[in-house]
């Protein structure tokens, strides 16, 4: 996944949706990737995401430990991984700080642009309703495009 491979930030959403979607089944089966960048995901047969270097991968039951809150975590690492591959290729910097700038995401169309504003921002580690999960990440986007005329 590159940024020349995606010039239309629209292209870039769409296969970023089925990303999410991927990482959500993976989520549902127990299974965590871990290691969610952009050289990780590859452009498959019919602009497919293909999740690939899992060396991280975790299966839940296999990675308990005694008193540990590491099963919650995981699924928070490639949710943040999300968020940082999103704020990469819109904005071509990562999640910012909420204190700092805010960098502007590439425009997509006015009825738009503000509504994907808010699905950026909920990203951010000290926002009020941060995603839950690798699915919500997904049908929030989803709803987001439905507003796109073209």
């Amino acid at each position: 996944l590159s940024e020349a491979d995606f010039k239309d930030p629209l292209r870039f959403l769409r296969f970023f949706a089925e990303v999410a979607g991927l990482v959500g089944q993976l989520h549902v089966g127990g299974v965590i990737h871990g290691d969610l960048v952009p050289p990780n995901i590859i452009v498959g047969p019919g602009n497919m995401p293909v999740l690939v270097d899992v060396g991280m991968l975790r299966i839940k039951n296999h990675f308990r430990t005694e008193g540990s809150t590491i099963l919650q975590e995981m699924p928070d690492r490639d949710i943040l991984s999300l968020g940082e591959i999103f704020w990469t290729m819109m904005s071509g910097k990562g999640i910012p700080d909420p204190a700092g700038d805010r960098p502007p995401l590439k425009p997509i169309e006015p009825m738009v642009d503000a509504d994907l504003a808010m699905f950026g921002f909920r990203f951010m580690r000290s926002t009020p309703q941060p995603f839950s999960s690798a699915a919500e990440i997904r049908a929030t986007l989803s709803t987001v495009l439905a507003g796109v005329k073209y």
